[in-house]
């Protein structure tokens, strides 16, 4: 077939040879849509070698369904000024390849005039490939967006340049209260919300962004008032050649997080604090200390009781002890504390905001309005401090900070803390009124050992005094009357012994006069004072000892004292030829003591309280009475411990241990 002239063989040559090596397909086409070139380009893209298109009609190489279009295009173009137009504008531009399959391309198409007729050429690219990964990203921004705004997170990505904002997820709009859109015009506009004292923080994490930064928390104050807290991480994005390009961050809000871990904090350290203390005013200082570190600025606690009204008023600034002390004398001076009073009779806790209104009924009294004025306050929280399902008094939580004020949450909280807070003054109470119920009966016991130990000394002093005239002095009933009445004498001289001992176990311990001990030899001793004892019911009184005990140090009196105790019960409730054994060992307590009969045993419910005091079995069980209280004491105060085992029918083990003396 003839193809045109072109002028210049020089030309020419050049012509062919951009042709041959371009990538891109080049066709060029006669008026009536023929093929008259056919590059290498062409050929790699379709599929056809030039041979099999050259002279064909353009439309073999378009799919059937855009055949109609391109025409009308063709024709527009033909007729139109224009020496080249881009195609695929308006619409996606497709080839149909050899073997039936069709390909997106962009393509460029020029005209111009040969030898008198005009011919188009088209440079034509496929861009399978490219679209394929257009798609893929297509697809994973869709998948990105749909999951960044779907969560509640606020997810956010900036320019490391400019520092401009490409994207923020929808969640901003609800954790900020603020449209994002405000934050695409402004970047750091996010910034006139975070809380005066985090801005430092949040700026230098948002300048200065790196891949191993830790989270970093801060609080916003949203335009509607509501205080939140935020954790937020970022991490820088490079390029290939290590530059970073962009910033890609999360930010979470946190508010909830937060306050249960600062109630956890709050109600750890409130317990721990509360149970440590037992003093009254104590009790109460602790209270107001914690409530001004964590609910307020100020803590205001009303309790009124049978000596009048007990007011504090404690506060977190060292510049507000003056003004503590001015409120406090004003609730002290008025009849009428207004809400503090109303919160107490009725049991439920209010929120009051800056104007000095409660928020769920009523309005406050005079004095508790006055109050808050004098100390600045912008919003309180009155709570009841309720004890045995009794409302003994109540606390107030003052904030002097601007903003919302109080919540139901923090109001939970504070009714959470008067809660303990009750509980805590309660106990205070009933150890002060257990510590003078203590002391007054000490000192009735003083009394009573006064005023009974010198007629009992004259008694006794008499008797012994009788019975030492000899048999014949007297007949057999009066000095049968006469020894009676020693006995007795002596037995209520022990039961006077046995309160004071427990008065000074309760008030200041027992006062020990310890020495070195051997506690072999006491124990032989014990047993030589006890055996004629035994002997009255034919009962074997048995020491065994461990070998060569460790030396002890202790009071020696005393510990003849628990002793005779346990050997005279263990002999009054071991039947005749029965047996008592007293023994002695070394194990890692220093020196442990035991005293087992072959008595009738003790129940359970007995063992479970054997060394309590005033505490007696009945009928033919084992009377306690108070020795085995006071031998507890003495055990005790010399750093050693005891206890009993043994069951009904199996006899009776009580046992105790004593620290040996450091080895010199």
């Amino acid at each position: 077939m003839e193809r045109p002239e072109i002028a210049g063989a020089v030309g020419e040559a050049l012509l062919r040879s951009i042709v041959s090596i371009s990538t891109d397909a080049i066709i060029s086409i006669d008026e009536q849509q023929k093929i008259w070139l056919f590059n290498a380009g062409a050929e790699e893209t379709f599929g056809y070698q030039a041979e099999e298109v050259l002279g064909h009609p353009l439309s073999m190489l378009i799919p059937a369904r855009f055949r109609g279009g391109h025409d009308r295009h063709l024709q527009s173009f033909a007729a139109s000024g224009a020496k080249a137009r881009t195609m695929g504008e308006r619409m996606e531009v497709y080839g149909v390849r050899s073997n039936g399959e069709e390909f997106p391309a962009e393509a460029a198409i020029s005209k111009t005039w040969l030898g008198g007729r005009r011919y188009f050429t088209v440079v034509l690219r496929d861009v399978t490939a490219r679209k394929e990964a257009d798609d893929v990203l297509r697809r994973s921004e869709e998948r990105f967006r749909q999951l960044a705004e779907s969560v509640r997170e606020v997810f956010w990505i900036r320019e490391a340049g400019s520092g401009a904002v490409d994207y923020v997820s929808p969640a901003y709009d609800e954790v900020f209260g603020r449209s994002r859109e405000r934050l695409y015009e402004d970047p750091g506009s996010f910034l006139d919300l975070v809380h005066p004292a985090d801005v430092a923080g949040v700026l230098s994490t948002w300048e200065n962004v790196t891949a191993d930064a830790p989270p970093v928390t801060f609080r916003i104050r949203r335009e509607d008032g509501q205080i939140r807290w935020l954790e937020s991480l970022a991490f820088p994005v490079r390029d290939p050649g290590g530059r970073v390009v962009r910033y890609v961050g999360v930010a979470r809000d946190i508010t909830d997080r937060h306050r249960r871990e600062r109630l956890r904090e709050f109600l750890a350290e409130a317990g721990l604090a509360l149970a440590a203390s037992r003093d009254y005013r104590e009790t109460l200082e602790r209270i107001a200390r914690l409530a001004v570190k964590h609910l307020g600025d100020w803590c205001i606690i009303y309790l009124p009781d049978e000596d009048g009204v007990r007011v504090e008023v404690t506060s977190s600034k060292d510049e507000g002890k003056a003004l503590a002390e001015k409120a406090r004398g004003f609730l002290l001076g008025s009849g009428t504390p207004g809400v503090l009073n109303r919160v107490m009779e009725s049991g439920r806790p209010t929120l009051i905001d800056d104007e000095g209104e409660e928020l769920d009924a009523g309005s406050t009294g005079d004095a508790f309005r006055t109050v808050m004025d004098v100390l600045g306050a912008e919003s309180a929280m009155v709570v009841p401090i309720i004890a045995r399902d009794q409302t003994i008094g109540t606390i107030a939580f003052v904030s002097s900070e601007t903003g919302p004020g109080y919540g139901d949450d923090d109001l939970e909280l504070a009714t959470d803390v008067a809660r303990r807070a009750g509980l805590a003054i309660d106990n205070a109470r009933l150890f002060s009124a257990a510590q003078e119920a203590v002391k007054a009966r000490d000192d009735i016991l003083g009394t009573v050992a006064h005023d009974l130990g010198n007629p009992l000394s004259v008694i006794s002093i008499v008797c012994r005094s009788l019975l030492n005239r000899g048999p014949d002095a007297f007949d057999p009933d009066t000095r049968e009357l006469i020894q009676g009445t020693y006995e007795s004498s002596a037995r209520m001289a022990r039961l006077i012994d046995d309160l004071l001992d427990v008065s000074r176990i309760d008030a200041v311990g027992l006062q020990l006069q310890q020495e070195p001990l051997d506690p072999g030899a006491f124990l032989h001793d014990v047993a030589k004072r006890v055996r004629p004892l035994a002997e009255t019911k034919r009962i074997t009184l048995r020491v065994e000892v461990d070998g060569e005990l460790p030396q002890i140090s202790a009071d020696g009196d005393r510990l003849a004292q628990v002793m005779w105790n346990l050997l005279g019960n263990a002999v009054k409730f071991t039947p005749e030829d029965g047996s008592v054994r007293i023994r002695g060992v070394d194990d890692a307590d220093g020196v442990r003591v035991s005293v087992i009969d072959s008595g009738p045993g003790i129940p359970d419910e007995i063992l479970r309280t054997l060394f309590d005091r005033f505490v007696r079995g009945s009928g033919k069980r084992r009377g306690v009475g108070l020795g085995l209280a006071i031998s507890k004491g003495i055990v005790e105060a010399h750093g050693g411990r005891i206890w009993a085992d043994g069951r009904v029918g199996e006899g009776c083990a009580i046992h105790f241990t004593l620290p040996a003396s450091p080895r010199g």
